[in-house]
C-alpha cells in the first residue's frame, strides 16, 4: 500500500538506512544548530535529543525541546557521544535487516538493539499515546488476526472470496472513521462472546457502535459515489452487531438469574 510506503520511507531516513541518502558533508554551513553552540560561535553536530557538545558538558541543549511533542531523533553518526554511550550499554547484535530471502526480525532483537536499549535518558522514548488509542489498536489487532477470519466463516460461502472483511474492510476503515467504528465494535463484541473480560467489552462494543451510528446518520441523507461503499459495509456490522449484542446480554442476564 502507498501509505505503508510512505511510513517505512520515513522511518528508514529517521533510521539512516535509506541507501541513496547522500553522505552528510560535516563541513557543510548549516542554520539549524543548537542555540547554545550558537552563542558561542562553536561547530553544532546537530545530533538529536541533545548535540555532543552540549552533552559533553552536561548542560541543556535548544535541540532536546524539539523531542517534547514526541518526536524521536535517534543518531546514527558514530562519532557522536549519544551513539557511543548507547552502544556501550549493549553487546554488538547482528543486523536485524535481512538483505537476502527472509525478512523475519525476531522482537527480541530489536528490542536489545542499540538504538531501543534503554539508557538513562530513555524517558525520551517513552510513548505519547493514551489508553483510548492503546485499547482501539489492541482491539484493531484482534480483529485482523480473528474477528475478520470468523466474520468471513459466517457471511461468505467457501467457494467466494473471503478476503473482504480482512482487507477491503481494513482499508475502508483506514480511509472512514465509520467503517473504524464499526469494526472495533464488532472486534469488542467478538472477545466478550469469546468470553474474555466480557462486561468491559461489551462496554466497548457498545461504545464504538454509538461512535459509529452518529456518524452514519448524516450520511442517510446524503448518500454519493464516495461515501456508499462505506455505508453498506456499516449496515452489514449493524446486523453482525445486532445479532451478537443480543447473544451478550442474554448470557449476561443467565449469570444474573443464577446468582
Amino acid at each position: 500500500m502507498r501509505s505503508c510506503n510512505i511510513y517505512r520511507g520515513r522511518i528508514s531516513h529517521l533510521l539512516g538506512l535509506n541507501p541513496n541518502m547522500s553522505q552528510r558533508r560535516f563541513h557543510r554551513k548549516s542554520r539549524h544548530g543548537c542555540t547554545q553552540c550558537k552563542q558561542s560561535r562553536k561547530k553544532c553536530d546537530e545530533n538529536r535529543p541533545q548535540c555532543g557538545r552540549c552533552e559533553k558538558a552536561k548542560q541543556h541543549c535548544s535541540l532536546s525541546e524539539i523531542t517534547s511533542k514526541g518526536l524521536i531523533f535517534i543518531s546514527t553518526d558514530p562519532t557522536s557521544e549519544h551513539y557511543k554511550k548507547s552502544a556501550s550499554t549493549t553487546e554488538p547484535q547482528p543486523d536485524i535487516i535481512s538483505h537476502g530471502p527472509s525478512t523475519d526480525a525476531s522482537l527480541d532483537d530489536i528490542s536489545t538493539s542499540p538504538s531501543f536499549t534503554s539508557t538513562p535518558d530513555s524517558n525520551i522514548y517513552e510513548s505519547h499515546f493514551s489508553d483510548t488509542e492503546r485499547e482501539g489498536l489492541r482491539l484493531m489487532h484482534h480483529y485482523t488476526l480473528h474477528t475478520a477470519k470468523t466474520l468471513a466463516d459466517l457471511t461468505i460461502p467457501t467457494d467466494c472470496d473471503q478476503t473482504i472483511w480482512h482487507t477491503f474492510a481494513v482499508e475502508l476503515a483506514l480511509e472512514n472513521d465509520l467503517v473504524l467504528h464499526g469494526l472495533l465494535s464488532l472486534s469488542a463484541l467478538h472477545l466478550a462472546l469469546c468470553g474474555i473480560s466480557k462486561p468491559r467489552h461489551t462496554i466497548l462494543a457498545i461504545h464504538y457502535y454509538d461512535l459509529g451510528l452518529a456518524l452514519f446518520r448524516p450520511y442517510l441523507t446524503n448518500i454519493t459515489a464516495q461515501n456508499y461503499q462505506s455505508m453498506f459495509t456499516f449496515t452489514c456490522i449493524v446486523m453482525l452487531y445486532a445479532f451478537g449484542i443480543q447473544r451478550c446480554s442474554e448470557s449476561t442476564a443467565n449469570t444474573i438469574e443464577k446468582r
